[in-house]
């Protein structure tokens, strides 16, 4: 992740991370320096494993929402939507490892391939929290410090280093995860699918007026349906996650000086400044001029 996420129609990053000599890129970001002040939601091919330096976020994989500090972290698995929100006056410093499985898998007909088909291919594996407590999620954080470091330093060989950390990691993702990799499959892949095509609707129409006929036709489901999926995945209703969305999409107009608040509001979909206001209170727990305030004496 930079500090802005390119993506299509369906909510899949439209990146290549690295090259195909050597898949895998990492991303140090601060959360309050994203474009939008969050991580967008999205989702890509390549694997990722997220790890807070200092601060915290929320963090969210699929329809799991994670409280992650200092000394924790995710491994989201291919093609699960992942998105990363701040807490009220709170940001986080993190890194991201994105890679292509490809890089520690071998040839056709190699029996260390199913060790990384097992874990990629499961639906019980969409997410793993790690945590600095656990002896075994201890190792993977400490082999991702390792890899972040070998990675920004990029001396000679660290490409060949970094390849031999990523199959000592995955040794004890592997093992860790048999649990889950023993059980039956969880349903819910088609919901997943759908919820893409709802998120990726409401980011690419969110200023005009959007009803929720139209974000359930966005997935060809009902409007009970479409309720449904938003509160079992996204932990919201379509309009809280719309009007959240729309205040993200406000501020970088807020901060650049350039806008009425009445302007900002129609800019981003709201019939109403009062409402924008209103609705961004509730948000951030400051108004636009507040908040706008707020950031600006940061920045001194």
């Amino acid at each position: 992740m930079a500090n802005y996420v390119l993506r299509n129609d369906n909510l899949m990053e439209n990146r290549v991370f690295g090259d195909y000599s050597f898949p895998l890129e990492v991303f140090y970001n601060t959360l309050s320096k994203m474009v939008h002040g969050f991580v967008d939601p999205h989702w890509h091919q390549e694997l990722e494993l997220t790890i807070v330096q200092n601060g915290e976020m929320e963090y969210q994989v699929n329809d799991k929402i994670f409280s992650l500090k200092q000394g924790k972290g995710v491994f989201s698995n291919s093609k699960c939507i992942h998105t990363a929100r701040p807490y009220p006056d709170r940001d986080c410093i993190f890194y991201s490892i994105v890679f292509n499985p490809i890089l520690i898998m071998s040839h056709e007909n190699s029996s260390l391939n199913h060790y990384i088909d097992e874990v990629v291919d499961s639906a019980n594996v969409q997410y793993v929290e790690f945590d600095s407590e656990n002896e075994w999620q201890r190792e993977i954080l400490n082999l991702s410090d390792e890899i972040s470091l070998l990675f920004l330093e990029r001396k000679q060989g660290y490409d060949f280093r970094i390849k031999g950390k990523l199959f000592e990691l995955w040794y004890y993702l592997y093992e860790g995860v048999q649990p889950l990799l023993k059980e039956n499959d969880l349903p819910g892949t088609k919901n997943i699918q759908m919820i893409k095509h709802m998120l990726a609707f409401i980011q690419d129409n969110f200023t005009e007026k959007l009803t929720l006929g139209a974000i359930a036709e966005s997935a060809n489901i009902s409007k009970s349906e479409c309720c449904r999926l938003f509160k079992a995945i996204m932990k919201e209703s379509p309009f809280t996650y719309l009007n959240n969305y729309r205040i993200q999409k406000s501020i970088p107009l807020l901060l650049s000086n350039t806008f009425s608040i009445s302007q900002i509001a129609q800019m981003v979909g709201f019939t109403h400044a009062s409402y924008y206001a209103e609705v961004f209170r509730r948000t951030t727990n400051f108004s636009p001029s507040g908040y706008k305030k707020v950031m600006v004496a940061n920045q001194v």
